[in-house]
């Protein structure tokens, strides 16, 4: 099981504190579920992408991209 949460969950957001609050709650989620059905070799991840470029956010990203370890988007 992988489910897709964010680096908000993390950090946090001032634009979307509703969204941060569920990717939290995502990564808290795939704990438990793997902590519960792991002994049935059910493996349950959450993956946290970092900034990913795209045509949508094109110009929006200059300010994600110095808050990354490498600088620079996905």
């Amino acid at each position: 099981m992988v489910l897709i949460s964010s680096t908000d969950a993390f950090v946090g957001s001032y634009a979307s504190m509703a969204y941060a609050t569920s990717k939290a709650g995502m990564v808290s989620l795939a704990k438990s579920l793997a902590r519960d059905l792991g002994a049935r070799g059910i493996r349950a991840n959450a993956v946290s992408p970092g900034w990913i470029e795209t045509d949508m956010t094109t110009g929006a990203s200059s300010g994600s991209k110095a808050v990354t370890p490498l600088g620079r988007g996905g």
